[in-house]
């Protein structure tokens, strides 16, 4: 008798340690899910390279014309896809072509492309995850599996206010002037060289001025939050419409 008590002890222990674990893996999948998502989509759409050709000034600044603009923005996504080589996306100049970037410049490209791939399979081992517990939501729904359901909502309604949270943080400070100061330590944290420290007269930094940078970055953090918000409440829907049973979920 006393060890069937000892079996299932350990065996309630391991299901709680199971559960703990599942939920944290499962707080850190979703934003970095949705992250990753927003991420990718804004290196691989021309609209957003454009976006900054038309609000930015890069034409006066570059003394390049829109026309050629758009075509080496179009072979930037293309590098970003891994199509071609940084040193492949070039710009006519008074008829001729030339690079795009000069070669610490396009040393640099290369280092984000390798944080975007990084990112990419971040992208595709977290939406994995999200897509297992989404599964495993609506089958414990069905089945009215109160406890699975809850941890999973849970996990969720976690994940959305703690993101909302910093990025609202970040936000706040990035207004009040202190973007630059975020975007510094962002490059510090992030590559080993300083090939990312452009000049006012290198196109890196004409192209895309810390302007740009923090106005995609506060999209980013818009679309992520609403994502994640809005998988919260949707899957809370769900079990308030199929209302199964007695079964309420306490959040």
């Amino acid at each position: 008798m006393r060890n069937l008590w000892v079996f299932d002890m350990v065996r309630l222990s391991i299901k709680k340690y199971i559960a703990t674990l599942f939920s944290v893996v499962l707080i850190f999948a979703v934003p970095l899910f949705f992250i990753s998502l927003n991420v990718t989509w804004a290196f691989e759409t021309e609209s957003v390279y454009m976006y900054s050709v038309d609000h930015y000034e890069v034409v006066e600044n570059t003394g390049l014309e829109r026309k050629a603009l758009t075509s080496s923005m179009g072979e930037m996504v293309t590098f970003f896809k891994g199509a071609i080589d940084i040193s492949e996306v070039f710009v006519e100049v008074n008829g001729e072509l030339q690079p795009l970037f000069s070669d610490s410049e396009q040393l640099h490209f290369d280092d984000v492309r390798e944080i975007l791939d990084m990112m990419r399979v971040g992208l595709w081992i977290s939406g994995l995850l999200v897509v297992c517990s989404i599964i495993t939501f609506l089958y414990c729904v069905i089945l009215n599996y109160r406890l699975p359901v809850d941890i999973i909502l849970r996990c969720f309604k976690i994940a959305s206010l703690t993101v909302t949270t910093v990025f609202a943080l970040l936000g706040i400070v990035s207004l009040m002037g202190g973007f630059d100061y975020l975007f510094y330590w962002f490059h510090i944290l992030s590559f080993s060289n300083d090939l990312w420290m452009g000049t006012e007269s290198s196109r890196m930094v004409q192209l895309f001025p810390s302007e740009f940078f923090m106005f995609v970055s506060i999209i980013i953090a818009l679309a992520t939050c609403f994502q994640m918000g809005a998988l919260f409440l949707v899957c809370r829907s769900v079990v308030k419409i199929i209302n199964i049973g007695e079964r309420r979920v306490y959040l």
